[in-house]
């Protein structure tokens, strides 16, 4: 009686045992190329309007590059020279 109610049990213990090789090399893959939505997110910070068109698109390709999937755009205030570009301006 006892080892019909473990019979399921070591079943399920062997088929997850055999796909535990298929999961190491998924998660692996995943580390090496993850997601988009997997990718980090980043706080990306203006100061007072110092900024420029150029400085904006080297920025983003780099982080492209580097593997970041997202920012979180913050113009501030620290007391600097404030620079030409208005904060929401095209």
């Amino acid at each position: 009686m006892k080892t019909s109610k473990l019979a399921p049990i070591v079943f399920l213990l062997v088929l997850l045992s055999a796909a535990l090789p298929a999961r190491a090399s998924n998660l692996e893959s995943g580390f090496q190329n993850p997601p988009p939505e997997t990718r980090p997110w980043v706080y990306w910070y203006f100061m007072d309007g110092n900024l420029s068109r150029e400085g904006i698109t080297a920025d983003l390709e780099a982080m492209r590059a580097s593997g970041i999937g997202g920012a979180i755009f913050l113009e501030v205030d620290l007391g600097l020279p404030r620079g030409p570009i208005k904060f929401m301006s095209p």
